[in-house]
């Protein structure tokens, strides 16, 4: 038979490894909350470098981040086939967007060839699966409206 003093030095070391435990599981636990952290972060750039290399290999666009800062519109024809990107401002083809009147502005040139734009920022950061949409899926979602034969009936520019 042990002794009481036997038994509080077993019971004393079994704690010890409680508390050497929990140290561990808190550790641990912490591991775990800085790789979510860093997951989330890696997951966001992955996603960016997904949607620059979409936006370069669809349109031409070098990343996102000159879809937002350039006045870059994205060409569709009626069918919302994709005809070209066009950037406006100085030093472009087209110095001004609108009005249509004018003969050196952007909006003139649709309207003479019967084409459509749509800004190309609204095509960054949207869910990866919306570029899996056709480019008419992809424009019915920014609002275009098309009629039963999948020609353009109302743009939401």
């Amino acid at each position: 038979m042990r002794t009481v003093k036997e038994i509080d030095k077993q019971i004393q070391k079994t704690n010890d490894y409680i508390v050497q435990l929990y140290a561990q599981i808190n550790s641990y636990e912490q591991s775990v909350k800085h790789l979510k952290a860093e997951r989330q972060d890696v997951e966001k750039k992955e996603n960016e470098m997904f949607i620059d290399n979409w936006l370069s290999e669809h349109f031409g666009i070098q990343n996102q981040e000159e879809a937002r800062q350039k006045s870059i519109f994205i060409v569709f024809d009626k069918n919302a086939n994709f005809v070209k990107t066009i950037a406006t401002g100085y030093g472009e083809k087209f110095h001004y967007v609108s009005p249509s009147e004018d003969k050196d502005t952007m909006e003139h040139w649709l309207r003479e060839n019967k084409l459509y734009a749509h800004r190309a920022s609204s095509f960054c950061d949207r869910n990866r699966n919306w570029y899996d949409l056709s480019f008419k899926e992809q424009l019915e979602n920014l609002c275009w409206e098309f009629d039963k034969n999948g020609k353009l009936k109302k743009t939401q520019w």
